[in-house]
């Protein structure tokens, strides 16, 4: 399941035990699919899915929002990782997400 994979990228990325307590689809996108993930210890993280072969456009946008970033010029969301798993690829960031809040860490 593409869920334990998440929450796999999310405990090896940050060294600390994590399973997912909540998940809530999110709207906005028109692409892929959106979810807010909140864990058993409350840290609260958004997720983006897409199909396995999309996987190239996932990783170029991680990269780019982490070359943002290290510029300090602009707040961007912090990416935590990109996956795949159950034929679908994903990637996760804690930070802040448009119409849905402010979800910092």
């Amino acid at each position: 399941m593409v869920w334990v994979s998440v929450a796999d990228v999310i405990k090896n990325t940050t060294g600390r035990d994590f399973a997912i307590a909540d998940r809530s689809s999110v709207s906005g996108g028109c692409i892929n699919q959106g979810y807010r993930i909140t864990g058993t210890d409350g840290r609260r993280f958004f997720i983006k899915l897409n199909r396995a072969d999309r996987v190239g456009m996932f990783e170029a946008e991680a990269l780019g929002l982490r070359q943002i970033a290290e510029t300090g010029t602009i707040r961007v969301p912090g990416v935590i990782g990109c996956g795949v798993g159950e034929g679908s690829v994903f990637w996760c960031w804690r930070g802040w997400i448009w119409g849905v809040g402010v979800i910092l860490p």
